[in-house]
């Protein structure tokens, strides 16, 4: 009995995504978008470049109108919009054609741009791209291993240090996604 209600469920759900498949994806003139990092920084049209504070919240609401595109922000530093199209951020108007867009601030509150490495979608920091890519544990404690499980709700991949060899070193270096 328990089957068949599950099999039905599993039918129903097949008929949803299917309908909305062939709907396909409308192109919304309002995003509303919530983000704590870089790593998670795209959302329709708009792509966030840069945190002010990372880790705190970050937010944008944004809609397209005739006239351009009316973008507010919090904790942002800079934004990417995909479309050209005139823009006003953060009340302060962005030229006619550019697809891009910083957010500008008063010239007493603007910070100096860093060169160099930033964090920034794909390199938020090593901890962070570390847990982001595969990587192998060499004898774990098991404390380390059952509170893994327990926050990350996934399998840690062990390995004693006598059985690692070259091949585990190639496939676990950053960026491998082995």
């Amino acid at each position: 009995m328990e089957f068949v209600g599950s099999l039905r469920a599993h039918q129903e759900s097949d008929k949803f995504i299917n309908t909305m498949l062939e709907r396909g994806r409308p192109n919304p003139n309002h995003i509303r978008f919530v983000t704590y990092t870089t790593r998670y920084n795209e959302c329709e049209w708009l792509k966030i470049d840069e945190l002010e504070k990372h880790y705190s919240r970050a937010e944008v609401d944004a809609v397209k109108t005739d006239k351009g595109i009316t973008i507010k922000t919090k904790n942002i530093a800079r934004l990417t919009l995909t479309t050209a199209s005139a823009a006003e951020i953060d009340g302060q108007p962005v030229p006619s054609a550019a697809s891009f867009g910083e957010k500008r601030q008063p010239m007493e509150r603007r910070r100096k741009i860093k060169r160099g490495l930033r964090k920034q979608h794909g390199l938020q920091g090593p901890i962070d791209d570390a847990f982001m890519d595969a990587f192998l544990v060499v004898n774990p404690p098991k404390q380390f291993a059952a509170e893994y499980d327990k926050w990350m709700r996934a399998d840690l991949r062990t390995k004693e240090a006598t059985k690692v060899n070259k091949q585990d070193i190639a496939e676990k270096q950053p960026g491998s996604l082995r």
